[in-house]
């Protein structure tokens, strides 16, 4: 095993929010470290599959608003940085009002997501059902009470993210260790030791991001209140005229127990999944391949709501972790000091994430920070 190497931070996994804690701590000008178990942006976890949603008022809590906010900011600042299309703006649609489907969507959903948008001035319509079909004709199936339009919001490219910041994070001088495992944390003096298979890290302070992988590091009464769950994505064709379903023309949308996406790619299907608290998982040993079930249970679905649309064209899986409130875990380690875990977000932490990373780094450099809602750590269990 190598000899001992210091640092001031140390991220342990590499998606959405721990690259951004790593390529914050590289801003800082902090000697940081970045370790994952596989070579990010890959496909099993929560940081991948094309797309995701990204809206500034958010309708899980008014709370998670300024996260989500300062993420558009530095998704922005890191485009310029990269040359790469990071988010596109082609707005969001929340068709209606609760969505009894979602696993982290709480009732009165569409109200708190207005009361979010006007509390911080964020462009946003309420809509009528008629108004939705004849300006957006994807959703012609749309009979609903009213609907909530934001024209800043659209879909961000998860892959392109990670990507993006790993690569400016490394530029910045961040070290990066790929494929390789964490198989313990632990208290050494005023800081952190952490060890792998052929290196041994000494870090003032440890970002714990490792999502499904988490509960690995955490006692068994914390890690028993995590869940893992396996969703499922599905891509469908779209007509021979599919520009109803251009993002031009077609928002995103949250839509009774369906979300989704315009064509994100030339010559790509339209996304549309659903979530299931159903199928509880082990991360290292979920079954990643979509079944036939698993289509001919959502195809009806889509069918219904969007009738357009063709065949099947493919699926793929990722997975949530989630806290029994199914708000976010961002706190200090029960056990081990100098360790903030920032994990288990719930299947709603993608659109927050970048904001996040920046947060945890500048509480653990005791910098100026956008101020991390007490009720996002996990009450001691009884």
């Amino acid at each position: 095993m190598n000899a001992t190497k210091a640092f001031d931070i140390a991220v342990v996994g590499l998606g959405a929010v721990g690259g951004a804690a790593l390529l914050a701590g590289a801003r800082a000008g902090a000697r940081v470290v970045g370790l994952d178990r596989f070579a990010p942006p890959h496909e099993f976890g929560s940081s991948h599959g094309e797309t995701r949603i990204v809206r500034a008022a958010i309708g899980e809590g008014v709370a998670y608003t300024p996260f989500a906010q300062r993420s558009f900011e530095l998704w922005d600042r890191l485009s310029v940085e990269s040359g790469e299309t990071l988010v596109t703006r082609c707005g969001l649609l929340v068709l209606g009002g609760v969505l009894p489907h979602a696993t982290h969507v709480p009732q009165g959903f569409l109200e708190t997501t207005i009361a979010a948008a006007q509390s911080f001035a964020i462009a946003h319509e309420i809509l009528t059902d008629a108004e939705v079909r004849a300006r957006f004709p994807a959703y012609a199936r749309f009979d609903g009470e009213r609907a909530y339009f934001e024209p800043g919001a659209g879909m961000a490219d998860p892959e392109r993210v990670v990507a993006a910041q790993l690569a400016r994070a490394a530029a910045l001088g961040a070290r990066i260790r790929i494929n390789t495992p964490v198989m313990s944390i632990a208290k050494d003096g005023d800081g952190v030791i952490i060890r792998t298979q052929t290196e041994t890290i000494r870090a003032a302070h440890v970002v714990l991001a490792a999502g499904a992988w988490a509960p690995a590091f955490l006692p068994r009464d914390y890690a028993m209140r995590l869940t893992v769950t396996r969703q499922t994505l599905h891509w469908f064709a779209p007509p021979a005229n599919s520009s109803a379903y251009e993002p031009s023309r077609m928002p995103v949308f949250i839509w009774n127990d369906l979300y989704g996406f315009p064509i994100a790619t030339p010559g790509g299907g339209v996304k549309v999944a659903t979530e299931s608290l159903q199928a509880t998982v082990r991360a290292d040993d979920y079954r990643a391949n979509v079944t036939r079930e698993e289509i001919d249970l959502v195809t009806p679905r889509v069918r219904a709501a969007f009738p357009d649309l063709g065949a099947h064209l493919r699926g793929a899986t990722c997975l949530y972790t989630s806290t029994p409130d199914f708000n976010f875990w961002v706190g200090p380690h029960p056990e081990i000091e100098h360790v903030t875990v920032v994990s288990a977000c719930s299947g709603h932490g993608f659109k927050h994430a970048a904001a996040l990373g920046e947060a945890v780094v500048a509480n653990a450099m005791a910098m100026p920070a956008t101020a991390i809602p007490a009720s996002w750590s996990v009450a001691r269990p009884a």
